[in-house]
């Protein structure tokens, strides 16, 4: 049997996962699983181990190593099975970053004998795992540095050598790899970053005092920053391979102090600790600047270059040469501290250097032919750099002529603040400064409209400045205006609409005047306006700011009677739908991972609550003669639910939100149309994420279909956030508490609870029953009497399987909540008693 289960999959019935764990619980159920999961194909062993990763006789061996024999079974198993093969190693290594990073002896033992033979396969595989093996494993048991051993500030004396070895060497630390899409090759490789386990500030303080009670060019203090830094480079390159990017230099700006270096890692201690280290040792040692530029990694060589700028051995003309020699007047990665030599040395040159260095210059980088643009990347290069050098020497002639002859050639190029830089993170808010206060436009407007316009819209907003106001501004004030005062608003769209000198952005001020119509007082918005906003329903870039203003004033109008702006209201939604629909699509990661990015950030998701907002006003003011919803309103909703599905995506969440509602409008109606949103698969998982955020039942609703939807539910449960899970434990309680569903529903209800993904949330469960007895509302005794005491028995007698140990620490949390001397209490401990026995 066990055979046939592990070549059909991880996905078993509760029947065949309760098999194999009673079946793994023995020496020959566990030989018989590893024997039969070898024979299947790769995918499919990946697959079953991350299903064993549960298994505590598995998942123990990461934490208390091979003790008995079923984890010792297991754990030869993981070794020659998947860290042996080249094609499963990064399963392995996925298993290791969610299990744990800790093994004993007997495991790595094993462990190192598998990366061996997979070595012999696969050599860059083989000395990935040996690497990870010799300097990212710990033994089981907690680090000596977790418990203080180096403490947070150093003592008078520097710490013993051998701690301080321990603390800046580095490791790799295991983590998933970020992905958007739901699904993650089992196969594949965790990412890895360089890790250190003293936290960056004790490290710093630490390497610090070592630095400064050694003498100048102590090699062993030298040797120990070194090999620290040189290890975390190794251990990147054996993982990963050449990735053409250096993330350790990535993160770091600059080599000296440095604002934009404000927030501190552990790898920042270390480099800290061989600038000053080299600082100090410079005066009697040069020789460390042409030791680190050997290494050709990164920061060493960035290091180098910082140490060349302070040497005060060399002329500043040999600094020049040192570094036309090395051609790094344009290697990225060491831009900064390039820049900074040159700054410090241009000024004193001599003309010979200057010449050499602005004819390296005036050649620029060489770039792959393949980049795209790369001729103008090219340019603006060596721009960046003789605008540099012209600001570090202004008195040089010759660089101001290169400057301005690049400038002529191309006058779009602008100088950067920070040309040393290749990026730049800034504080605080950005703009956020509107041209004028509102009062004053409208003040100004009303006097001379047409020159405030022109005033207002021939503004610079292109400069990146963040105390000056840029185009989102202009906009936001245009905005404003228009929910304050709409005629203004009306006005300023006639005289947009006659100005030619506008036209690139028209429809943007347009939106804006809309947006601005959406929240205002409805008495300010009148049948004019409307047809100006009808006029945009064609602009895809429009659309939102239509279907905005078509949901906020009818949310204003929810009161009222029937009217013309009501009805062109009706037609606008409608027209809205049908110019847009065809072209309406999202991302696709939307729809699954957030109700709220769709339906609450689309217009098919507007229309679909405007839509509900106009049968709310309509049944308000026919309470009596009510009959459901018309033909327009079913026509409308059909289509928004219907074809295509893109916009079904954002639109059938908000009426699978409001389906108590809905249902109660017009209950016909939304059994043939809406209650079928939680049935297809597409929709389904969307729909439930909805209702469950608030929801509401009657018995109504329950006899129309609902019930058995909720049944089906359980086995989707998994798809949904950890609280929306607890909503709809809460849901299924209230329901077979006080509803009139059949006793049959009520057992299936209850029997799935149990059985859902193989008992996953029977503990959370029962965790939420406790949480409904507590409402001091609540009958207990007549839940007692109505379902919980059949409940429990069933769960004593194993039905319909046994009960784990958190379910049935779960029902201790019961037992205060059922009462002195009762039998629901006697039977709540005789469970928990059985289960334990």
């Amino acid at each position: 049997m066990t055979a046939e289960i592990i070549a059909g999959g991880t996905q078993i019935t509760p029947v065949d996962h309760d098999y194999l764990l009673s079946r793994l619980s023995t020496e020959e159920g566990a030989h018989e699983f590893v024997k039969h999961v070898e024979t299947v194909e790769p995918v499919l062993q990946a697959q079953w181990l991350r299903w064993i990763e549960d298994f505590p006789s598995f998942k123990g061996i990461f934490s208390s190593g091979l003790r008995g024999s079923i984890p010792s079974i297991l754990g030869r198993w993981f070794c020659w099975s998947f860290i042996a093969k080249p094609e499963l190693h990064g399963a392995a290594l996925q298993t290791v970053q969610r299990l744990g990073q800790k093994f004993d002896a007997a495991f790595i033992e094993m462990a190192c004998m598998a990366a061996n033979e997979l070595y012999k396969q696969d050599k860059f595989a083989g000395r990935r795992w040996k690497s990870f093996l010799a300097s990212s494993v710990s033994r089981t048991g907690a680090s000596a540095l977790e418990f203080g051993l180096l403490p947070y500030e150093p003592h008078d004396e520097e710490e013993a050598g051998a701690v301080l070895r321990a603390a800046i060497e580095p490791y790799l630390l295991l983590k998933p790899r970020i992905t958007f899409d739901e699904t993650q090759d089992l196969m594949q490789l965790p990412d890895a970053v360089v890790h250190w386990e003293a936290h960056s500030r004790t490290l710093a303080r630490h390497v610090s005092k070592a630095v400064a009670s050694r003498r100048p060019g102590d090699w062993a203090l030298g040797n120990l920053l070194e090999m620290a830094l040189q290890s975390a480079y190794e251990l990147l390159d054996t993982y990963h391979g050449d990735r053409n990017w250096d993330p350790l230099t990535f993160g770091r700006m600059a080599i000296e102090p440095h604002e934009q270096d404000q927030y501190r890692k552990p790898i920042d201690a270390i480099i800290d600790g061989l600038r000053d280290y080299g600082e100090k040792a410079l005066p009697a040692n040069s020789t460390l600047i042409d030791t680190w530029w050997s290494t050709d990694l990164t920061l060493f060589r960035r290091l180098s270059i910082h140490l060349l700028r302070l040497n005060q051995a060399v002329s500043v003309d040999e600094k020049i040469s040192w570094l036309l020699e090395r051609s790094v007047l344009f290697e990225t990665e060491l831009k900064h501290e390039v820049y900074l030599a040159l700054k410090s040395s241009v000024g004193e040159s001599s003309e010979t250097s200057r010449k050499n260095l602005l004819a390296a210059t005036r050649i620029g980088p060489v770039r792959d032919e393949e980049i795209p643009d790369h001729e103008r990347r090219n340019a603006y290069a060596v721009f960046n750099l003789v605008s540099w050098l012209f600001r570090s020497d202004p008195g040089w002639t010759e660089a101001r002529e290169v400057l301005d002859e690049l400038k002529s050639g191309n006058p779009e190029f602008l100088e950067r603040e920070h040309p040393d830089m290749n990026r730049w993170m800034t504080g605080g808010t950005w703009a956020g400064k509107l041209p004028m206060e509102v009062d004053e436009f409208i003040s100004k407007f009303r006097s001379e409209p047409l020159q405030t316009v022109e005033d207002l819209l021939s503004q610079d907003y292109s400069r990146e400045n963040v105390e000056e106001p840029e185009w989102s501004d202009c906009l936001s004030l245009v905005r404003q205006v228009a929910e304050s005062q709409p005629d203004i608003g009306y006005e300023f769209w006639s005289l947009i609409t006659s100005n030619p000198d506008v036209s690139h952005s028209k429809n943007e001020l347009f939106i804006s005047i809309v947006e601005g119509w959406a929240m205002a007082m409805k008495e300010d918005v009148g049948v004019a306006m409307l047809e100006r906003v009808a006029s945009l329903t064609s602009s895809k870039v429009a659309a939102r700011a239509v279907s905005r203003f078509l949901l906020e004033q009818i949310q204003k109008r929810i009161d009222e009677d029937d009217s013309e702006f009501l009805g062109k209201m009706r037609h606008l939604a409608i027209d809205l739908f049908a110019k847009q629909s065809d072209g309406y699509r999202h991302s696709g990661q939307s729809a699954k991972n957030s109700i709220a990015v769709l339906e609450l950030n689309s217009w098919p998701g507007d229309l679909a609550h405007y839509w509900i907002s106009e049968v709310d006003r309509r049944w308000r003011k026919h309470r009596e003669e009510w009959v459901g919803l018309d033909d327009e309103e079913r026509a409308a909703i059909k289509r928004l639910i219907g074809d295509p599905e893109h916009v079904c995506d954002a639109a059938g969440p908000a009426f699978a939100g409001n389906l108590y509602f809905m249902h109660a409008a017009d209950s016909q109606f939304t059994v043939d149309h809406i209650l079928l949103l939680f049935e297809d698969e597409r929709f389904r998982r969307a729909s439930w994420r909805a209702y469950l955020h608030n929801p509401r039942i009657d018995n109504q609703l329950l006899a129309a279909g609902f019930t058995d939807r909720l049944i089906t539910a359980w086995g989707l449960i998994h798809e949904l956030e950890v609280h929306l899970q607890g909503q709809f434990f809460s849901l299924v309680i209230s329901l077979i508490s006080y509803s009139s569903i059949s006793e049959e529903q009520r057992e299936k209800l209850l029997e799935q609870s149990i059985l859902a993904e193989n008992g996953k949330y029977a503990s959370s469960f029962v965790q939420t029953i406790g949480t409904f007895l507590e409402d001091a509302g609540v009958d207990r005794t007549e839940v007692w009497k109505r379902w919980l005491r059949d409940y429990m028995s069933r769960r004593l007698r194993g039905i319909p399987r046994d009960a784990g140990t958190d379910e049935v620490s779960s029902w201790g949390y019961l037992i205060p909540y059922l009462g002195d001397g009762e039998p629901s209490r006697k039977s709540c401990r005789r469970l928990m008693c059985s289960c334990v026995g």
